[in-house]
């Protein structure tokens, strides 16, 4: 049996009622942890969203008419909505939006035109200088 059988049948000797004339009936459920492990799942890991990832190289496009393809290349360590938001306060992206455009971006705007690259692994890293130093249109 479980450890925590022991403990919980303790606690039920131990409830008593306020009102002498009434009982408590309690029922405990255990889930055993046997069932989930008889089951075979063809993949374990579940796949994370894509703002959600962490070390990651990421592509953000400026798609504003005028503007024409600009891109902005990075490489995060921490997960792709914080670092979209560092956008939002005062990096490069909404400076920008700000002297380019004159209008503030939002985070809507922001996270429909970033995408994820590649992860980050030592292969990843090459491509990302790789990315840098190729790219012709910077923000």
């Amino acid at each position: 049996m479980f450890t925590e059988y022991k403990t919980e049948e303790c606690i039920i000797r131990d409830i008593k009622p306020t009102n002498e004339e009434q009982t408590i009936s309690l029922i405990i459920y255990y889930n055993t942890k046997k069932t989930p492990q008889l089951l075979i799942k063809n993949k374990t890991t579940t796949k994370k969203p894509c703002l959600q990832e962490d070390h990651v190289i990421y592509k953000h496009t400026c798609e504003i008419e005028d503007c024409g393809p600009q891109t902005y290349i990075g490489m995060t360590q921490i997960t792709s909505s914080r670092r979209l938001a560092c956008y939002l306060q005062n990096e490069t992206v909404k400076n920008h939006y700000t002297a380019a455009h004159r209008t503030i971006a939002t985070r809507k705007h922001v996270e429909e035109n970033t995408t994820v690259i590649d992860r980050e692994t030592r292969a990843a890293y090459y491509s990302w200088n790789h990315y840098t130093q190729h790219k012709t249109n910077q923000l």
